[in-house]
């Protein structure tokens, strides 16, 4: 929906709820977490968008595991101006995995 009928030029902001499914790894459950996106259309077929994300799992004994980072990226849109207006995505970003109780966070991975 940010994407339909928008001129070029124009700005949006996109907040979105996201699932995250953790791999054994990062000892903590699976859960919800949140994203907020500000884009601009640079084209009839081009986005970019600055996107910034995060969640808290509950991990074991009473531990908690936050989630954080950035992504920067490009999007090349279908049928704008279509009801239904698929796109594809690709960027760059980092992502910090901080779990409680560290002296420091984990090394961040490329996204």
């Amino acid at each position: 929906a940010a994407f339909a009928g928008s001129d070029v030029g124009s700005i949006y902001v996109a907040p979105q709820i996201q699932g995250a499914w953790l791999d054994d790894a990062r000892n903590a459950d699976d859960g919800i977490g949140f994203a907020f996106s500000v884009g601009r259309v640079v084209s009839e077929k081009w986005n970019a968008e600055l996107s910034l994300f995060g969640a808290e799992h509950d991990g074991l004994a009473n531990s908690k595991l936050n989630l954080d980072g950035f992504e920067l990226a490009v999007a090349r849109v279908f049928y704008r101006d279509q009801t239904v207006s698929p796109f594809i995505k690709i960027g760059a970003g980092r992502l910090e995995s901080k779990p409680s109780g560290a002296a420091r966070p984990d090394r961040p991975a490329g996204q």
